[in-house]
């Protein structure tokens, strides 16, 4: 039965799904409006009848109407993080049908969010909760999104959000796509791009790959790939970190299967041409479970990650191990009160102020990923606390980077896809110390 449904399903219908399952959603975006909005064929007319070859141009296969399609459309747009073509399109459903796609608002509301736009949002969200109630699927999501953009109004009114200046950094490879750099030495950088480098069909195009590049006054420079032994182009490779004797490189491998993201950790040792071929680092990966985004202290003894593997709070969690001399790992141990039931990922230590920077997405936010920060070490950690506006945006804020020698927003740099940008691009984000006022009588 499901074969016959394909079977009856217009060619460019069939693949914007298998584009949409790879999740290369932006693709699958293109070709649902292919479809929706398909250019005029030139009628031919002929006195004789011909014996057609019967066509599959139009037929919707398993979908119920058009209006489910150009909601797939619309979800495929706000997964490619594209949230002015998204909100459009959900306000499109919503106004076709208020019953069968009352989620749409909801979404409608974070997509304005996404886009700054605060008050529009307010409005969608009160037009939800006033037509439906705690019984809806997502009442406790727009619950969610009310407290999420009253606290962005309290972080706007920051009286010391002066202090700070945010700059783009430009590279020669392009500003988007460009994320989780971190430095090897003094101004030498990994990073990770997403790159397009494949054209087979229903294959998502896109991967991530690891570059080196050269931090200049203009931003970074002279960007050339990693060379890694016997490395699957199949996979992505990002979020890299490099041990202080610069003789082993941690990064992460992850491929999207059956609709599900697979991460793992690897290492690989320093070679007279690169490094070599990547090993599975056991110690932190658990079958069945991903691990990601790993991170060297800068004293070189523990090796901090994210994961999701059993013995945590919730979704993915802060965990380090400690580092042994030959690159591989002793057990890993969560981080503890760091953590909570949501996700925590992209965790960077500063020994220098004993401060865990990392990703997450608990309340308050500002919406998507912010940073939090903990102060502490390995034996104890604080209570985290966002780290606000303006190094928190109402996007996502993830991968977080500061040199040893100086204090921890005295030159960071943020990965963030704020803005009007469709992907995480990368940012400077820097704190000029508050001035202190001293009054009194001079006597001598």
């Amino acid at each position: 039965m499901l074969s016959h449904a394909k079977s009856q399903t217009d060619k460019r219908l069939a693949m914007a799904d298998q584009y949409f399952a790879a999740g290369d959603y932006f693709t699958a975006a293109g070709l649902y409006g292919q479809f929706l909005h398909p250019p005029v064929k030139p009628k031919y007319h002929s006195d004789f009848p011909l014996n057609v070859k019967r066509s599959t141009d139009g037929r919707i296969g398993n979908y119920q109407s058009k209006t489910d399609i150009l909601f797939k459309q619309a979800e495929s747009y706000r997964l490619a993080n594209y949230w002015d073509e998204a909100s459009t399109l959900y306000k499109e459903c919503f106004e076709k049908d208020s019953l069968k796609y009352t989620s749409a608002l909801y979404w409608v509301a974070v997509c304005q969010r996404n886009i700054g736009d605060y008050s529009s949002a307010e409005e969608s969200l009160n037009h939800f909760f006033n037509n439906y109630g705690t019984g809806n699927e997502y009442y406790n999501a727009a619950e969610k999104e009310k407290q999420t953009i009253q606290f962005i109004k309290t972080q706007l009114l920051k009286p010391d959000s002066v202090l700070y200046h945010v700059q783009k950094i430009h590279t020669a490879i392009g500003d988007k796509g460009v994320f989780a750099p971190i430095a090897v030495n003094d101004n030498q950088y990994l990073l990770t791009s997403t790159q397009t480098d494949s054209i087979a069909a229903n294959i998502n195009p896109h991967h991530n790959r690891l570059f080196s590049s050269m931090m200049a006054s203009d931003g970074l420079q002279n960007v050339e790939p990693i060379h890694i032994e016997s490395i699957d182009s199949s996979f992505n490779q990002g979020a890299a970190s490099v041990s202080p004797d610069g003789q082993h490189l941690y990064f992460t491998q992850w491929k999207k299967e059956n609709g599900q993201t697979i991460s793992s950790i690897y290492y690989s040792n320093k070679t007279d041409n690169g490094w070599s071929k990547p090993q599975l680092l056991t110690s932190v990966n658990q079958q069945g479970h991903n691990s990601k985004q790993p991170f060297c202290s800068a004293d070189g003894k523990y090796l901090f990650f994210a994961s999701d593997r059993t013995g945590g709070k919730g979704g993915f969690d802060i965990w380090y191990a400690p580092l042994l001399t030959d690159g591989t790992t002793g057990e890993a141990i969560n981080a503890g009160t760091v953590n909570s039931p949501a996700n925590e990922q992209a965790p960077f230590y500063h020994l220098g102020s004993g401060t865990l920077v990392f990703a997450s997405d608990r309340m308050p936010t500002m919406g998507g990923y912010d940073l939090f920060s903990s102060k502490g070490n390995i034996s104890e950690w604080k209570s985290p606390e966002n780290m606000g506006y303006p190094v928190n945006s109402s996007r996502d804020d993830v991968y977080f980077f500061a040199t040893e020698n100086k204090n921890l927003l005295s030159n960071a740099i943020v990965s963030s896809d704020r803005g009007s940008e469709c992907c995480l691009s990368t940012y400077t984000v820097t704190k000029t110390p508050k001035k202190k006022m001293i009054t009194g009588i001079v006597l001598d």
